[in-house]
């Protein structure tokens, strides 16, 4: 198979897995352009990953107009931009890999899937979780009804405390109108590699949760700096931002500095073949980690991310599987398969992807709803989000 020439739009942090898969793979892929608003950003990016000078451009519709020949494209501009320039990038009829979520509303992500399939530009959607060997471990035993028929999962995605007052409080991200939804934009993996193992499209959706802890306190500084807390403070943030970038925010305290998102959420989620799902997003945990319990008429399924490890147990005969899958690397998320993918559909390989328009559009349809579910404090009809999205979309 050729050498394949591959486009980028967006050159942030969620960009440099994908520059670094493209560098480690020279004979799979080459680096053909790149295009960024923010140019000194972009060019950073571009020298560390070797895209010609001739090669870099301004914004979406300067690489589209370029004519600058490529076989694949890669979206990781920011979450609320994906929609316009998905859109716009489909006019040169190449496969796309485009980061997860594929729209920030439902209408978006219907706008994005049916212009996909009416222009018959193939989309392969970053969601990594389906493509690393814990995941794709854990759909093979309940596809091979290791536990019999499944009834219910519960889940959690918790956040270390350090990341989540960094990521989250102290970052362009602690508000909404920059990140989006809370629940669509971090909870989006989770939710699409539930509905791939419920098999099912989900029907109705509840949701609790608001910013209870990051609050306003009488004891602390407006500046880590200038505050008596810090010997103790965990979110402290030179300890904090330790492991990250130098960032403007990090003399900032936490518990002062705005922000209007939330720092825990929890849902409920109904399927129409009947299972049922709670999942829970912490911001205050250990160490970061996604858990998950999930449940059928003839055992269950426990699984930790964080350690690659997969219990299963059968009630009867009572039989027991142990799984460490530490040795089953697959890169950061799942990058290899998920570009192995966008590499076959380049060649023209048969079947459709493992993560596809349909798949994006369907997390989009569970963030929103349990979006609007925790901020409505109401039960969301799923199937009404679906219909207001198909006829903004027709």
């Amino acid at each position: 198979m050729a050498t394949q020439r591959i486009g980028l739009i967006g050159t942030g942090d969620q960009a440099r897995s994908y520059g670094a898969h493209i560098a480690a793979n020279p004979r799979q892929f080459t680096f053909a352009a790149v295009a960024s608003k923010s140019q000194d950003r972009m060019n950073t990016y571009a020298d560390e990953f070797g895209v010609p000078a001739g090669a870099r451009y301004a914004n979406t519709e300067a690489l589209v107009d370029s004519g600058v020949p490529l076989d694949g494209l890669i979206i990781t501009s920011p979450d609320t931009t994906h929609e316009e320039v998905s859109l716009a990038s489909m006019k040169l009829g190449i496969p796309i890999l485009l980061e997860k979520p594929i729209a920030d509303s439902v209408e978006g992500a219907y706008r994005v899937a049916l212009a996909a399939e009416s222009a018959g530009v193939d989309i392969t959607v970053g969601l990594v979780l389906r493509y690393t060997p814990f995941y794709s471990k854990i759909k093979e035993l309940i596809d091979d009804g290791a536990i019999g028929r499944l009834t219910q999962i519960d889940g959690r995605l918790v956040l270390k405390y350090t990341f989540a007052s960094t990521h989250f409080m102290r970052s362009h991200n602690r508000h909404r109108s920059d990140m989006g939804s809370f629940a669509l934009s971090m909870c989006g993996h989770d939710f699409d590699i539930i509905n791939w193992y419920v098999g099912d499209r989900a029907t109705h959706i509840a949701s609790f949760g608001g910013l209870d802890y990051f609050l306003p306190r009488d004891d602390a500084a407006m500046r880590c700096s200038e505050c008596d807390r810090a010997p103790i403070c965990p979110f402290y943030g030179p300890h904090a931002f330790a492991e990250r970038p130098p960032s403007p925010y990090t003399d900032h305290c936490v518990y002062h500095i705005d922000k209007d998102i939330v720092d825990s959420q929890h849902f409920m989620i109904e399927y129409a073949n009947g299972v049922r799902v709670s999942f829970s997003a912490l911001f205050l945990g250990h160490r970061t980690r996604r858990e998950l319990l999930i449940v059928g008429d003839e055992g269950e399924i426990r699984a930790d991310l964080d350690r690659n490890e997969i219990e299963v147990d059968r009630f009867r005969p009572q039989q027991s599987w142990r799984f460490d899958l530490k040795a089953a690397s697959s890169g950061p998320l799942g990058i290899p398969g998920l570009m192995d993918d966008l590499r076959n559909r380049i060649a023209g390989g048969e079947g459709e992807s493992t993560a596809t328009a349909e798949a994006g559009r369907e997390s989009v349809v569970v963030g929103i709803g349990g979006d609007e579910a925790q901020r409505e404090r109401r039960i969301v009809d799923l199937d009404g989000l679906r219909a207001k999205g198909a006829a903004a979309a027709a």
